[in-house]
């Protein structure tokens, strides 16, 4: 891969947790809508069940961290950061992957800090049939956040790797942080279809019942 070729992150466990979601609610909705043919009552449930799946896909699906030979940029739930290298100041796993500025902290949604059981997991499996960068890393782990193989750990090696490169080639300004900008971007459009579907749903079910 070239090396200022932007690496997109999405997170596996969100997406899973997504599709496990929707298809419980399918066929929750699809239970209420046979059953409504006796019960009519019963449809009216299935806009609150629609707006369940449409919050579910504006906080689970969409975030990513993407790193490209410049900086990051974090699409968390309700905005996306851009944060330059040259405004970096730490990367903490603490929780969940943070990019640290003397702005203040950017959490990064898509990463975060694994349960023990899955970081014991990912080490075994590392030690098993890692290779020999991802073995150099774990004997270098502090927190559990940062065992390689999880979404934490493999996030947050891939900024450090980037930004030290930065480093390395002189492309960061050292000294610099205080003055360098971190952009926000909200999700305007995100935000309003999410809080219509919450609202809308009651009014909607209050029509059905009345039907």
């Amino acid at each position: 891969m070239p090396q200022g070729e932007p690496v997109v992150v999405h997170s596996r466990t969100h997406r899973a947790f997504a599709i496990v979601i929707w298809a419980l609610l399918a066929a929750i909705g699809v239970a209420l809508w046979v059953s409504g043919a006796e019960a009519p009552q019963a449809r009216a449930a299935i806009p609150t069940v629609v707006a369940a799946a449409i919050v579910a896909w504006a906080v689970l699906w969409p975030p990513y961290v993407a790193v490209d030979a410049d900086g990051v940029t974090v699409r968390n739930v309700l905005s996306t950061r851009r944060v330059p290298f040259d405004a970096l100041v730490d990367v903490s796993t603490r929780w969940s992957v943070t990019l640290r500025t003397p702005r203040g902290a950017v959490p990064v949604f898509v990463a975060p800090q694994p349960s023990r059981i899955s970081a014991w997991g990912a080490e075994r499996r590392v030690r098993r049939e890692g290779s020999p960068d991802e073995r150099a890393r774990l004997e270098r782990v502090v927190h559990v956040g940062d065992v390689p193989g999880t979404e934490s750990g493999d996030v947050a090696a891939l900024v450090r790797d980037r930004w030290q490169r930065a480093l390395d080639e002189g492309r960061v300004a050292v000294g610099d942080a205080d003055d360098v900008a971190v952009s926000r971007t909200w999700h305007v459009a995100t935000i309003a279809v999410a809080t219509l579907a919450v609202v809308a749903a009651p009014v909607a079910a209050w029509l059905i019942a009345g039907a």
